[in-house]
């Protein structure tokens, strides 16, 4: 497994505790769906 595989693998388990840190989770994920929503003209 190469060190960026692991390191994503491992970012995948980490459950943030505090309200703040899910918010902004939420918020760049919010983000994301935005941009490919736009990218692929979906409505």
């Amino acid at each position: 497994m190469s060190f960026s595989s692991q390191v994503k693998s491992e970012l995948l388990e980490v459950i943030p505790k505090s309200t703040h840190c899910r918010l902004a989770e939420l918020a760049a994920m919010e983000s994301l769906l935005g941009k490919m929503r736009k990218k692929m003209k979906i409505p």
